[in-house]
């Protein structure tokens, strides 16, 4: 689970989750957590990514990378800081496994 400050005051944060992509899932998400009460809102689909198991922000920049567990590879996006969406912007070999 990754955090990333909202627009309301601190009080809300965007949450993304990286999940294994088997089954019914199909990559990044992202809810909402609200600290006044620790409820998360329903979590929605921010990208299509292939095992993103490790999520990591740029220190200060709208970047959110990703270590793709099944291609041995580490992936970038943009993070659409109005929405919470992400937009692939390339991948790298990581060099080991997972």
């Amino acid at each position: 689970m990754t955090l990333a400050a909202s627009a309301s005051a601190q009080e809300k944060f965007r949450v993304y989750l990286g999940t294994y992509s088997k089954g019914d899932s199909k990559g990044i998400y992202q809810c909402e957590l609200n600290l006044a009460d620790g409820s998360l809102t329903p979590p929605t689909l921010a990208v299509e990514a292939s095992d993103p198991s490790f999520l990591a922000f740029h220190p200060n920049k709208p970047f959110l990378y990703a270590v793709n567990e099944d291609k041995a590879s580490i992936s970038a996006f943009a993070i659409d800081t109005k929405t919470g969406t992400l937009t692939f912007l390339n991948s790298q070999p990581s060099q080991g496994g997972d």
